[in-house]
């Protein structure tokens, strides 16, 4: 076969052009990077060949160059379509059935994998309903820790102040990402006086549709009754949470 039509098998199932992010610090004589730090993989590591591959990372500003180092493949990890990594958990949107399963929409479901079709354009994901399931990155959205999801509007709940910024008890801001370097207990934020801020789930306030919170108390205004209960105008009630269905325009609450 002529080279051009042939992919060079590297290390764990990489192959050149993938898009990888470091889960450690590392040091090089060629230089530096650090836990968070996102990648290309550029072909087989000169040292270790079987344990690492090559990598190129962005240059620091005193390099004209990109950083090439031959990387651990156990200090990689993908990132999959979408800016997507395995171990994230994932609300679909939409509605699929088909022989293997169903997925509906707002069912949560972890992503797994890479997909082995199309894996440029789609991440493998199960879901409780469907246990293999290659599905696009927009028909997929992020749950960030504390079930926070980009676009929330937040309260932080604390001072805090340091050389990037400051934000105070009850200031207002937005959950814009995942957090770069503690993806799975932080949540990224950006506030008026502090544009990227890592913060706890524990830190923050959701504001929920119409401005309510969650432990707000609330008078209902019209009598509502389906199979789980009923609810009479006046009725006093509680907020304990975003809607699983409708979640833009409708808050969870518990009512006697």
């Amino acid at each position: 076969a002529a080279p051009s039509s042939l992919d060079l098998e590297l290390p764990r199932g990489y192959a050149v052009g993938d898009a990888v992010i470091m889960k450690c610090d590392f040091n090089h004589d060629n230089g530096s990077v650090v836990a968070g730090d996102r990648g290309e993989v550029i072909g087989p590591s000169p040292t270790e060949p079987t344990t690492r591959v090559l990598c190129k990372f962005p240059s620091p500003s005193w390099l004209s160059a990109p950083l090439k180092l031959p990387v651990r493949i156990f200090d990689l990890e993908y990132e999959l379509p979408g800016g997507f990594r395995v171990g994230d958990t994932v609300i679909n949107k939409g509605n699929f059935n088909g022989e293997s399963g169903s997925v509906a929409d707002g069912d949560r479901g972890e992503v797994i994998g890479r997909s082995t079709i199309e894996p440029k354009t789609r991440v493998l994901c199960k879901f409780p309903k469907h246990s293999r399931l290659r599905v696009p990155p927009s028909e997929l959205e992020l749950e960030l820790p504390g079930e926070f999801r980009v676009g929330d509007i937040v309260f932080y709940k604390g001072d805090l102040k340091n050389k990037h910024g400051s934000v105070a008890d009850g200031d207002r801001g937005e959950v814009i990402g995942p957090s770069w370097n503690e993806r799975k207990t932080k949540v990224l934020c950006k506030f008026p006086n502090f544009s990227s801020l890592h913060a706890a789930p524990s830190s923050l306030d959701l504001e929920l549709p119409g401005g309510f919170c969650v432990g707000d108390t609330v008078t209902c205004k019209m009598d509502f009754k389906d199979e789980r209960g009923s609810v009479s105008a006046g009725d006093r009630g509680e907020v304990i949470g975003r809607s699983t269905t409708g979640w833009k325009a409708r808050v969870l609450c518990k009512f006697p």
